[in-house]
């Protein structure tokens, strides 16, 4: 009975190993307007709008392109050309002032966020955050774990206008 449980655990290891391996952590640096640092999921392709040429594009925007989802890192204008995209989550593609990262828009099955600042961020579930106001990340690795089952967006702000670092990961 216990070489089961203990198989059990190791091949549950696994998984998750190779998992997270997939879709390594992100780093989003953000200022002191709230940003969306993890787009909503549990979308389906149908439901995304088509890249269009000469579009501005808001920060945290979702789109479709050549059979795969992106959101904009940052908001801009898309240039004339069209192209693939990125190809993971860790390598992002800047198209004409707007910079893409590539995601899965199925269900989010879990998501940490962790504060690698040296100033204050704080962190809103399904809304633009606010300054000093909802779920606090302290300076130097404060830590969010997603609710299980979370599936909206996860929006952050940092207390200072310079550039702050947050580390993402989803799974």
């Amino acid at each position: 009975m216990k070489k089961w449980i203990v198989t059990g655990i190791i091949f549950v290891a696994g998984i998750a190993i190779v998992a997270l391996a997939n879709n390594g952590p992100q780093n989003i640096t953000i200022q002191n307007t709230s940003e969306v640092i993890m787009p909503e999921h549990g979308l389906s392709m149908r439901s995304l709008g088509s890249w269009q040429t000469n579009t501005t594009y808001g920060q945290g925007t979702i789109v479709k392109n050549n059979n795969r989802a992106y959101w904009a890192v940052s908001g801009g204008t898309s240039s004339t050309t069209i192209t693939t995209g990125p190809t993971n989550v860790i390598n992002d593609q800047v198209e004409g002032s707007t910079t893409w990262r590539v995601f899965n828009p199925s269900k989010r099955k879990g998501g940490i966020v962790v504060n690698d600042s040296t100033n204050v961020v704080y962190v809103s579930l399904g809304y633009p955050a606010k300054a000093n106001k909802g779920i606090r990340l302290n300076a130097n690795g404060g830590a969010l774990t997603l609710p299980t089952g979370y599936d909206g967006s996860v929006h952050a702000i940092a207390t200072m206008q310079e550039d702050h670092v947050i580390a993402v990961q989803e799974w």
